[in-house]
């Protein structure tokens, strides 16, 4: 009985992901709104084209897409090696994007900005590059960086003190994210033709490529999240106690790499639940080790950051959701649009640096008073439409954010002559036009 109820729920909610797939779809083509590439004082520009022409270029796409993919289901599942053929494919194409990437690691001369910066630095000083004093204050504030902080660190010691370091981890990190892709289609779909048509649209995504440089832990994260899910779906399959152990470390990893692995690790316990009841499958020792290794390794990074900056952290001090909540119904710079990021999170703490539940309640209160005010019409609820254009509908996926200029009147340095030619030439906005189309 609860099997077939828990199936309902399955179908319920593969259908409302559906909906709300088509609906953001939909909303791109209307709402879109295409961020120029960051200038040196950081102002985006809004540019918008026809709405006719983002749907022409969805329907063709969708044409091409659906022509390519049944020429490759016809010329290549016929034949005995189309296993064969897609691992070559699948080879190949990681060597166009990692060739791709050293490229634009090459050319893009930029310096890591902002919390970038500072995690880097803080590597820096763990790795023993520096002796300056570490910045307990960032660390206290933002705990979610140790586990990053301490790994490019290691970084650092096997491979040299410079920020192309950490742009080799991503070069592995697109590599393997499309490995752990094709491993995924191959264990859960068992079809050749979707692999080799996701290989060739991933030659094209050319933010991929773009992230390499980005001096953070994105890239890794979802590599690591991609190949955690593998191991789900081999475990599921197969049962083998190796699948357990890639899932636990995987997932335990990436989240030190990026906190939103938090929502990939939520999906799978659900999967995991409902693939309990439904195929009668015993998956709690998946759930149980996958939470543990989360844990485990949580607590040791925290420890072992503590250890080697010899200072006892208060984690009372970090920023809650709640605070960043606040500023993601209420902020709304020039720069950065609504729901951006213009430091009213640290508004509460500033009131109650000492006090932790007093901050929490300032925060819950703040939320009700603006929740209030959208109800009563005192701000306006067109907020969130905008909102949903600036940050949820970029067809970039926030690369073109990643590349600014260094700032030479801040001791940055210059960018070589190619890439200002490029930067300030009409090159720029013809590719990236054609890209967000």
């Amino acid at each position: 009985m609860f099997s077939r109820f828990a199936n309902i729920i399955i179908k319920t909610v593969n259908i409302a992901f559906v909906l709300i797939l088509l609906l953001l779809t939909l909303a791109s083509i209307i709402l879109h709104c295409e961020m120029d590439i960051y200038s040196s004082i950081q102002v985006r520009n809004l540019e918008r084209q026809p709405v006719v022409i983002y749907l022409a270029c969805m329907i063709i796409g969708v044409i091409v897409l659906c022509t390519v993919f049944k020429i490759i289901d016809f010329s290549i599942m016929s034949k005995p090696c189309a296993e064969q053929i897609s691992l070559v494919v699948t080879v190949v194409t990681g060597g166009l994007l990692v060739i791709g990437a050293l490229g634009w690691c090459w050319f893009y001369d930029g310096v890591p900005k902002n919390d970038q910066i500072t995690v880097f630095v803080e590597a820096q000083k763990i790795a023993g590059f520096r002796t300056d004093a570490f910045n307990i204050n960032y660390v206290e504030c933002f705990p979610r960086q140790k586990g990053q902080i301490l790994f490019m660190a290691l970084v650092m010691k096997i491979v040299g003190d410079s920020v192309y370091s950490w742009r080799l981890m991503n070069l592995f990190g697109i590599f393997f994210l499309l490995l752990g892709m094709g491993s995924c289609i191959k264990i859960s779909i068992k079809r050749d033709s979707i692999n080799i048509l996701l290989c060739l649209i991933y030659v094209l995504f050319v933010p991929l490529i773009i992230y390499t440089a980005f001096h953070y832990g994105t890239l890794l994260a979802i590599a690591f999240s991609v190949w955690a899910c593998y191991g789900v779906f081999a475990y599921v399959t197969e049962r083998k106690w190796r699948y357990v152990f890639l899932s636990s470390i995987c997932f335990a990893i990436g989240l030190q790499m990026h906190q939103s692995v938090a929502i990939v690790i939520i999906a799978v316990m659900i999967y995991l639940f409902f693939n309990a009841f439904i195929e009668k499958k015993d998956c709690v020792v998946m759930i149980l080790a996958v939470l543990l290794s989360v844990f485990i390794l949580n607590g040791a990074v925290g420890a072992i950051y503590s250890s080697r900056t010899d200072y006892k952290y208060d984690n009372n001090k970090a920023y809650s959701a709640l605070e960043y909540l606040y500023m993601g119904i209420t902020a709304d710079t020039v720069e950065g649009g609504p729901g951006s990021i213009d430091g009213s999170f640290a508004k509460f703490v500033q009131l109650y640096p000492d006090d932790v539940a007093m901050k929490k309640k300032a925060a819950i209160d703040a939320i009700k008073e603006v929740v209030g005010e959208y109800f009563d019409g005192t701000r306006d609820s067109v907020f969130f439409i905008k909102k949903v254009g600036y940050q949820w509908l970029d067809p970039t996926f926030g690369a073109r954010k990643t590349i600014i200029l260094n700032d030479v009147y801040n001791g940055e340095p210059g960018h070589s002559k190619l890439f200002c030619e490029f930067y300030f030439g009409k090159t720029r906005q013809i590719i990236f036009t054609l890209l967000n189309i």
